[in-house]
């Protein structure tokens, strides 16, 4: 993968970098456009013999205006024009999302084709910036878990309830974990990536210790904070991973759950750069929208996800105690 990066030196500074990923044979597989760590401006994804496979254009995370899908042989199969991730039209026979702000749909099991959770990293950045300014997440945390409305837990499947969090353990957080869930919504055709929970936490030499967990959505009925609400659900953040999750696992408490990266049912399909997980989901929807346009019952594949009996092994940055 090849990230270039440009610095324009004035005030306010924007980070702009252009991401490409090759095929085996070195040919471009996808590029796209980021700006400040967000995915911002051309996205273009390419089939295996140069031809175009899908582009169109991205404003701070999300798709906008028209996009277009196109064969193998450069029949142009589908367009798509759109105001955000949720909104677009076109002439599938899709149903509309009709949400709230800052509110999911109801997705049921059978519109899922595959899901992958993992934790990432959430630590002071151009684009996390506002959550560490004047310590802002780290204040409504504290406002929440104070509320006679909180529930908090010391595990990261939010299984076990614990009553008490002393003021202490939130004096000096400088980082946080979300536990995020991606998915690809069959009946709307969309993939969509939610934050699942909250994880203030410590680091000492690499070493990753969190303090308690909440359930972002408990947190998000109870914030009022139209930053933060923003922030995490139109996915305006960015986040390093230091684990995904096995679908078989059962570990439940911080203490025994670590990131485990020779685990043979864990494949991390070098997650390892900037927006290398932004783009390997980039292109699964692209695949996936053009699987149902031509034969919607082929849509499982199951290099899909991130979890396939794949072993790989790298050095591992983090440890998650």
């Amino acid at each position: 993968m090849r990230i270039t990066f440009f610095i324009i030196l004035f005030f306010p500074i924007f980070l702009f970098s252009q991401v490409e990923k090759a095929y085996p044979n070195g040919k471009t597989k996808i590029v796209f456009d980021t700006l400040n760590f967000m995915i911002d401006g051309d996205f273009k994804f390419f089939y295996p013999n140069g031809n175009l496979k899908a582009k169109g254009q991205f404003y701070k995370n999300h798709k906008t205006g028209i996009w277009e899908f196109y064969s193998s042989n450069g029949k142009l199969l589908l367009e798509r024009n759109y105001v955000n991730n949720f909104n677009f039209k076109s002439e599938e026979n899709i149903p509309d999302l009709k949400v709230a702000d800052y509110e999911y749909w109801h997705i049921n099991d059978y519109d899922i084709s595959y899901t992958d959770i993992f934790l990432t990293l959430i630590s002071n950045n151009n684009i996390n910036k506002d959550f560490f300014e004047n310590d802002l997440l780290l204040n409504e945390i504290k406002k929440y878990v104070s509320s006679k409305k909180s529930v908090t837990y010391n595990d990261d499947k939010f299984t076990n309830k614990i009553d008490f969090i002393p003021d202490e353990n939130l004096k000096e957080i400088k980082n946080f974990a979300f536990k995020e869930i991606v998915f690809y919504d069959v009946k709307h055709r969309i993939i969509n990536r939610r934050v699942l929970g909250i994880m203030p936490v410590e680091i000492k030499e690499n070493d990753i210790t969190p303090l308690f967990s909440i359930y972002e959505p408990s947190f998000r009925e109870f914030l009022n904070n139209d930053i933060i609400l923003n922030k995490i659900y139109n996915n305006q953040y960015y986040g390093e991973v230091i684990k995904i999750y096995d679908k078989d696992s059962n570990a439940s408490n911080f203490e025994i759950i670590s990131p485990s990266f020779t685990n043979e049912n864990i494949s991390w399909f070098d997650i390892k750069k900037p927006f290398d997980l932004e783009a390997f989901y980039l292109e699964k929807e692209v695949n996936n929208n053009l699987r149902m346009t031509i034969e919607p019952e082929l849509y499982v594949n199951p290099i899909d996800s991130l979890n396939i009996i794949n072993r790989k092994e790298y050095i591992q940055k983090y440890k998650f105690n």
